[in-house]
């Protein structure tokens, strides 16, 4: 460590301490990544997962989180059913075919000496 000659031993010592804490995150947050990757290598973690890491880490760019998730949400959502745009039955008429379809007949005929 290069310190200027005109500091103190206590600002050198503030700013070791300082440099020692910024090392102790950074290494924390390198095994993070290392635990993280662990997890991808043994197979705990699919193509989806990883995606959805991608897109949530507020570290990495904007443009990088967009691919990430446009990849991603063909998985998570279902994509809505086509509509037949051109159906001439009103829904009306579509819901008393199907009440008449579940409707039960009895075909019985009454008894003669009742």
């Amino acid at each position: 460590m290069d310190y200027p000659a005109r500091m103190t031993n206590e600002q050198k010592l503030a700013r070791a301490a300082d440099l020692l804490r910024q090392q102790r995150a950074q290494i924390k947050e390198l095994e993070a990544e290392i635990d993280r990757l662990h997890s991808v290598i043994e197979g705990s973690c699919d193509a989806l997962m990883h995606l959805q890491r991608i897109y949530t880490d507020p570290k990495l760019p904007t443009s990088v989180t967009l691919k990430a998730a446009g990849a991603a949400v063909a998985y998570e959502r279902s994509k809505p059913s086509a509509i037949d745009a051109n159906v001439t039955t009103s829904f009306y008429d579509l819901l008393e075919k199907k009440r008449l379809q579940r409707q039960k007949v009895i075909d019985a005929k009454p008894d003669p000496a009742a």
